[in-house]
C-alpha cells in the first residue's frame, strides 16, 4: 500500500513567514515523493479552494476558517501526518493532528528524523 503523507506545519502563527513555510512544504513533499509516496500539501489545498471559488464566481471572501476546514478533511485521507517543527504552537497543526489521532492516522514529527 502507497504511503500518502500530510504535511503539517505553522502557517497562521507569528513569527512564521508563509513563503518560507511554503518553500518548506514543497522541499518536504519532493523528499517524500522520492521515496514513492503521496503527498498531501496544505499549500495545494489552499490554491485548489481559491481555483474553485474563482471557477464558481463565488465572491465571497475566503476565510481562515475556510482553508482550515479544507485541511482538516483531508487529513483522514493520509496514512500518515508529517508534524513540522513549530505544530505545536498553531491552531491548525493541532486541528489536523487530533484529526489525524481521531482517524488512526499515524503521526511522524519532523524533529524525529534528519531528512535534511
Amino acid at each position: 500500500m502507497q504511503k500518502i503523507i500530510y504535511i503539517s506545519l505553522p502557517i497562521d502563527t507569528k513569527g512564521y513567514d508563509p513563503i518560507i513555510q511554503r518553500r518548506i512544504s514543497k522541499m518536504y513533499q519532493r523528499l517524500f515523493e522520492l521515496y514513492g509516496c503521496k503527498v498531501i500539501n496544505p499549500f495545494d489545498l489552499a490554491y485548489e479552494l481559491d481555483v474553485c471559488m474563482e471557477f464558481l464566481k463565488d465572491k465571497r471572501v475566503i476565510s481562515y476558517q475556510d482553508y482550515l476546514d479544507r485541511c482538516i478533511e483531508n487529513v483522514p485521507k493520509a496514512t500518515h501526518i508529517f508534524l513540522c517543527n513549530g505544530w505545536s504552537d498553531s491552531k491548525g497543526c493541532i486541528a489536523e493532528s487530533e484529526e489525524a489521532v481521531f482517524y488512526g492516522v499515524k503521526v511522524l514529527f519532523e524533529s524525529n528524523y534528519n531528512l535534511c
